[in-house]
């Protein structure tokens, strides 16, 4: 099973974000960062997942347990607001292409890689 950390970094004066993953398969640890615009950080978070999936496709990880400081993410089945249903669709479009995805919530202090690359990435590009 591939472990996947996820997180994003926002900056509001002006608003930019980006995301930094960290996929852990077998002995391997891949870093990943990319700028998402100006975009908040409930966006950038749900992007992060979008993402991360795409990326383990391409890599033809199919057995996930994703780790995320995001509860938005986390609890991602119970999407109220309209502005996220949209990755949620996108989520439950990709989902089926896996044998297993698993996500669970950690605290901040656990996902401390994924956001050091969110905040090399966002820096990068301020």
């Amino acid at each position: 099973m591939t472990q996947v950390y996820i997180d994003a970094a926002t900056r509001q004066d002006p608003l930019q974000s980006a995301c930094g993953i960290i996929f852990r398969h077998d002995s391997d640890i891949v870093e990943y960062g990319e700028y998402l615009g100006d975009i908040d950080n409930h966006h950038a978070e749900w992007q992060s997942l979008i993402i991360a999936l795409r990326l383990s496709l391409q890599n033809n990880y199919t057995s996930l347990l994703i780790k995320t400081d995001s509860k938005i993410v986390a609890d991602s089945k119970f999407v109220r607001k309209a502005a996220y249903k949209i990755y949620l669709q996108e989520y439950l479009a990709l989902e089926p292409q896996f044998e297993l995805v698993i996500i669970d919530w950690i605290p901040r202090t656990e996902n401390k890689h994924a956001d050091t690359i969110a905040r090399r990435t966002l820096n990068r590009y301020s």
